[in-house]
């Protein structure tokens, strides 16, 4: 008897996100304050982010983290682990993939993460192109 995907249900998960996320790969620098470690920062949202590292965090471990966008000052946030999941393949190079989720503890911070957020997706945004006049 041959297996094939197709005998299998799909797997679909659940979404656990409060707030959409807008992906800001290369628009959007990270680093670990502490540790002084930079971080790919793969999506972020009004809720929190997601990195990519060489290393897994501890979940519910805090952290603050510098944001650095392309066009703008910088932003320090702290934000709790939720979730670490192994990304490369076992023989190679380990990469892990974490989810953060904002650990604003007032109103400033609250406020920075908001506008942080919202100036990434208002750049992530497609032009709509001029509508054509014809003489």
């Amino acid at each position: 008897m041959s297996v094939s995907a197709s005998n299998f249900p799909a797997l679909v998960m659940p979404e656990k996100r409060r707030s959409p996320r807008v992906e800001v790969l290369g628009r959007l620098h990270g680093s670990v304050v502490a540790l002084r470690m930079s971080v790919v920062v793969r999506d972020i949202g009004s809720g929190g982010f997601s990195i990519e590292t060489a290393m897994p965090f501890p979940d519910r471990s805090v952290h603050q983290f510098r944001f650095s966008p392309a066009d703008g000052p910088d932003v320090i946030l702290s934000a709790e682990s939720v979730h670490t999941l192994r990304v490369s393949p076992g023989d190679a190079a380990p990469r892990f993939l974490t989810g953060f989720a904002f650990a604003c503890e007032d109103e400033s911070s609250r406020q920075a993460a908001e506008a942080l957020v919202l100036s990434l997706v208002e750049r992530s945004a497609v032009p709509t192109a001029a509508p054509h006049v014809s003489a």
